[in-house]
C-alpha cells in the first residue's frame, strides 16, 4: 500500500511540475495534496483488500489496518 501511495504521489508531483514548466500553470500546494489524497483513495478502493475504508478515514489518515 505504501509503495502505491509513493508511486502515485511522485506521478502527480511530476505532472504538476511539467504543467508549471511547460504551460506556466501554477497550482497551490494544498490543491496538489488534495489531488494526491483523492487519487490514492480511489486506487485503494479499486485495487486493494481494504475496500471498506471510507473517504473520511483516508483523508484523516486514521488507518487501522
Amino acid at each position: 500500500m505504501l509503495h502505491a501511495i509513493a508511486i502515485e504521489t511522485m506521478w502527480i508531483l511530476w505532472k504538476n511540475r511539467n504543467d508549471e514548466v511547460f504551460t506556466g500553470r501554477h497550482r497551490a500546494a494544498q490543491t496538489i495534496i488534495e489531488d494526491i489524497k483523492v487519487t490514492t483513495f480511489l486506487g485503494m478502493k479499486i485495487r486493494s483488500k481494504h475496500s471498506t475504508i471510507t473517504k473520511q478515514e483516508w483523508w484523516d489518515f486514521n488507518l487501522n489496518m
